[in-house]
């Protein structure tokens, strides 16, 4: 189809130069992500090179997310959460934390995640969980959780274990407080334990996407060969343009 004037052949230009400047951004975009997720390695490598023996200040806390850490105390299982609907290999459950009391400082709680548990067939019949009484040596890495305004409504229960759809640190330490004799700060952090620990359940840890690098960067080589062959063809288009004696350019 012939283009009758100017006016829609500028407008054309224009619109495939809109579209060239928005393909090369993505490509750039995405070698950005490359690089941030480059970095994030990097500051991973040197976490796991080193184990905290006490909790971080709390301004800390979001630049430490699976920073290695070892904690001496014991858990309080009769204050066991159940973290509901949990899908490991298609199969829905729970991960079960624990608050565990430090012992230099015996105020302090924080939550330990023991693994993944499946839900069984019911509901109403929560998994039966085991204890670890003694005192433990903790090891495992610092993880701060992120909301989901998109989970389900976890079941209401007076009794313990509670079930929750996502973890509040202020409500659950507002639980812990209200059953517990003694006054006690929750950490804002969990730790999952080492994948190797003596203690705890199914722990295969998630800890972000499984975007790598090399598929960023192949990504930003899709982006940036689309914008090259928009290029080609609009100089083609030009080209013609230019041999049509009905609608010359100038």
């Amino acid at each position: 189809m012939r283009l009758k004037s100017k006016a829609n052949i500028y407008l054309c230009l224009l619109l495939l130069l809109s579209l060239f400047l928005i393909l090369l951004k993505l490509g750039f975009w995405q070698l950005d992500r490359a690089q941030e997720k480059e970095r994030y390695q990097q500051q991973l490598a040197q976490r796991m090179e080193t184990t905290l023996s006490t909790l971080p200040e709390l301004n800390a806390i979001e630049a430490l997310n699976q920073q290695s850490i070892e904690l001496s105390g014991y858990l309080l299982h009769q204050y066991t959460i159940l973290l509901d609907n949990v899908v490991k290999r298609g199969q829905v459950g729970y991960q079960v934390l624990v608050p565990f009391r430090l012992n230099i400082n015996e105020e302090q709680l924080i939550l330990i995640n023991l693994g993944w548990v499946s839900a069984g067939l019911r509901r109403d019949i929560l998994p039966s969980l085991s204890h670890w009484k003694t005192l433990q040596n903790i090891r495992g890495q610092l993880h701060i959780p992120t909301s989901n305004p998109y989970l389900l409504t976890a079941p209401v229960r007076d009794t313990w274990p509670k079930v929750v759809a996502e973890i509040d640190f202020k409500k659950i330490d507002l639980q812990f407080n209200e059953a517990q004799a003694i006054k006690s700060s929750l950490y804002p952090a969990i730790v999952r334990l080492d994948n190797d620990s003596e203690i705890g359940y199914q722990k295969e840890w998630r800890w972000s996407n499984k975007m790598t690098i090399d598929k960023h960067i192949g990504y930003a080589v899709q982006w940036f060969a689309l914008s090259g062959t928009l290029l080609m063809l609009s100089g083609y288009f030009i080209f013609r343009l230019r041999k049509e004696r009905q609608c010359p350019i100038n």
